[in-house]
């Protein structure tokens, strides 16, 4: 899987959820950028077992590809995972990629995933995945749970 954003390119990011856009400076010229984000399928590990229903984080996660299907240019790749570590606060939403800041979100509702489309934008509009604190959608920051800088920003 490659990562990549064009040197120097302006991104225009839809500004219906957000304002946020940026120039790339990544050294990967040539390669596509493919925006992943990760949702725990295991949350609420805790909970009784259900019988039928999905637990919630697998909900979540279908919740998420639909409303990404119905969001013109949104071409993210939502991805179960077993497990983001935040098992005390489900449901959990991670965006993460080589050479960016990662961010996990804890306690995410289907309420909230209008905030983590808008927060995307501005994740992967960012050449590093640095997001200041006053771009993170308002709901949003005290869902922030985890936020790591790529190797060698520390």
């Amino acid at each position: 899987m490659a990562w990549y954003v064009p040197l120097n390119v302006e991104i225009p990011i839809r500004t219906s959820r957000g304002t946020c856009s940026g120039i790339h400076t990544s050294a990967n010229a040539g390669m596509a950028l493919t925006r992943v984000v990760h949702v725990c399928r295991t949350c609420d590990r805790n909970a009784p077992p259900a019988t039928t229903a999905a637990r919630a984080g697998t909900a979540l996660a279908t919740t998420l590809r639909g409303l990404l299907a119905t969001t013109p240019g949104a071409d993210w790749d939502v991805r179960e995972v077993a497990c983001l570590n935040g098992c005390l606060k489900p449901c959990n939403v991670a965006f993460r990629g080589p050479d960016r800041y990662s961010y996990r979100f804890s306690r995410i509702t289907p309420a909230d995933l209008p905030q983590i489309l808008a927060f995307g934008d501005c994740y992967w509009g960012a050449a590093t995945g640095e997001v200041a604190e006053e771009k993170i959608p308002e709901a949003l920051r005290a869902k922030l749970s985890v936020r790591t800088p790529p190797r060698g920003h520390w």
